[in-house]
């Protein structure tokens, strides 16, 4: 509906009442003038009768009054409206301020719903962190907790590791107890992991791992000391019959069959026992004893158990002596070469020199090779010193006299046999000396072909394709092999002495007898080492082998005379 004060000024006119269309109500001003026209108009008529003047008059007053009620009606009516209309303008003013203020507390009221709607993110976003701050904490508790454990904790085994065990036995000793250490050395489980790869050697570690942990029992603590290694220590001061009885059940433990990949493997250990304080008095000196007893079980053979002795740490610092010599060594003035014939036993003909190697230290005096070889083996000073032994025997074989000048045999370490540049230190010998790659021997031991099987092939191919001879020494004694006698073309075997000095016995003449129809029936030529006696010489020739070598032929020298 439309407002009256919405209606345009021009259009509006007096005595419209709200909702009265312009035109249909006539204002009270022109029905006066209407009516005054009309009683003039009647006035003017002519009358004849005084009556009709008085009814004319009184009409004429009734119109009067009419219009005064009229007029007085519209004048009200228009003051309503005038009130009406201020009214209305005030509703309007006011609504406007409602509207205004309506408007004013919307937009606070947004502003704060944004305040708010923000203010609940920022919650959330510090709900979020708040999360992500516990859930990094937590991962750095589990990563400390981690690192604590891997700090006592071998990971291959979950075995305690070297710390664990040295913290242990400090513990021990500074509560007043006389703990016993057992050095546990792995046997053969190098030519398990070469031949079976180090996932499989993982595998034979954890079960060994198991095995002593079940054999020791509640009787003490039992880690992984590195590689192949490792160390019991047994609460308490047990007699000397009862550690070694101990020591024992751990090596049976370990020497009994396992299961790796569904093959059945079997490997030994060597145990080396130790004490409180007589052999050492802390946790570091007990375990180098206990070390240095393993070692002289594992040189006393396999599958052993031997007690820590006083000698043994004399041995220990005489190795470290020889090592250290070894380092600063000069080999053109300290060491010298040694020549022994290898005879015919058909003929009696020189058939070749074998080179010996001899060491006169200026610190240590004379060392024999039994004793440097092996440690020169371990430090790795056998491959510059082997070198060197290959180069002076080749050059002292091509100044041999002689139309048929004898060969010259050459030992050679497996360390050596093994590195990649080892056929060109052979070759590089032969140029050198300008000795015929036909009359050099190299002489492998037979554990040789426990090692890296097709390095070792590839180097003694590559030996072959330089024409030189292939002997393999101690043969019987190791790892026996008749698929590489045939496959890389062995010239000769030598029969190790043990053998030849039990010659007289059944057993002994068994052995000879069998290893030269293996010789034979490839082909190759058989040698005997350690020929000392006559009859020994006689019954080697009886048995068929084809060369001698020992003290019966003659002594090592200097050069060939």
């Amino acid at each position: 509906m439309t407002h009256r004060s919405d209606i345009p000024k021009s259009t509006r006119q007096p005595g419209m009442g709200p909702g009265t269309p312009p035109g249909e109500r006539a204002s009270p001003v022109w029905i006066t003038g209407a009516c005054g026209a009309a009683a003039v108009s009647l006035w003017l008529q002519p009358w004849r009768e005084q009556e009709a003047r008085l009814v004319w008059l009184a009409w004429l007053l009734c119109l009067l009054a009419a219009t005064f009620l009229w007029q007085r009606q519209w004048l009200r009516r228009a003051a309503l409206e005038r009130r009406l209309a201020r009214r209305h303008a005030l509703t309007h003013r006011n609504a406007q301020k409602v509207q205004a203020r309506y408007d004013k507390l919307r937009r606070r009221l947004d502003a704060a719903n944004a305040s708010l709607l923000d203010a609940r993110s920022r919650a959330l976003q510090a709900r979020e962190r708040v999360l992500q701050l516990e859930q990094l904490l937590q991962e750095r508790e589990r990563a400390t907790a981690r690192l604590a454990e891997l700090a006592t904790q071998d990971a291959v085994t979950r075995l305690v590791n070297r710390d664990a065990i040295l913290q242990q036995l400090e513990s021990a000793i500074t509560a007043g107890g006389r703990p016993c250490v057992l050095f546990i050395d792995l046997d053969r489980f190098k030519e398990v992991n070469d031949a079976m790869g180090h996932f499989s050697g993982d595998v034979v570690l954890r079960q060994v791992s198991k095995r002593l942990k079940s054999a020791l029992g509640t009787q003490g603590l039992v880690g992984r000391w590195g590689g192949d290694e490792f160390v019991a220590v047994v609460a308490g001061a047990p007699d000397d019959a009862a550690l070694l009885m101990l020591a024992q059940g751990l090596r049976q433990a370990v020497s009994a069959p396992l299961n790796v990949g569904g093959q059945s493997v079997r490997i030994d250990a060597c145990v080396g026992v130790a004490r409180y304080p007589e052999h050492g008095d802390d946790a570091q000196a007990l375990v180098r004893s206990a070390d240095m007893a393993v070692y002289a079980a594992k040189n006393d053979g396999r599958g052993c158990v031997r007690p820590f002795e006083a000698a043994l740490a004399e041995r220990s610092q005489r190795r470290y002596e020889i090592a250290q010599a070894l380092r600063s060594a000069n080999p053109d003035r300290e060491f010298r070469l040694e020549f022994q014939p290898l005879t015919s036993l058909r003929d009696g003909r020189l058939h070749a020199m074998e080179t010996l190697l001899r060491w006169n230290s200026r610190s240590l005096g004379t060392v024999a090779p039994a004793e440097f070889i092996p440690i020169a083996e371990e430090s790795g000073a056998i491959i510059g010193l082997g070198r060197w032994v290959l180069g002076q025997a080749c050059a002292a074989a091509a100044g041999w006299p002689g139309e048929v000048a004898p060969i010259v045999s050459v030992n050679v370490s497996v360390v050596q046999m093994l590195r990649s540049d080892f056929p060109g230190d052979v070759s590089a010998a032969l140029q050198s000396s300008g000795l015929s790659a036909h009359r050099l021997e190299v002489e492998v031991t037979e554990s040789v072909f426990a090692a890296d099987a097709q390095r070792l092939e590839a180097a003694l191919g590559a030996l072959r394709a330089l024409g030189v001879r292939i002997a393999i020494d101690d043969f019987g004694t190791g790892y026996s092999s008749l698929a590489y006698l045939h496959r890389l073309q062995v010239d000769a075997v030598k029969i190790d002495q043990s053998f030849v000095r039990r010659i007289d016995g059944e057993a002994g003449c068994s052995i000879v007898t069998a290893i030269v129809s293996i010789a034979r029936s490839f082909g190759i030529a058989c040698v005997a080492e350690g020929v000392e006696s006559a009859e020994q010489y006689l019954k080697l020739r009886e048995l068929g082998v084809d060369i001698g070598q020992g003290w019966y032929f003659g002594r090592p020298m200097p050069a060939l005379v």
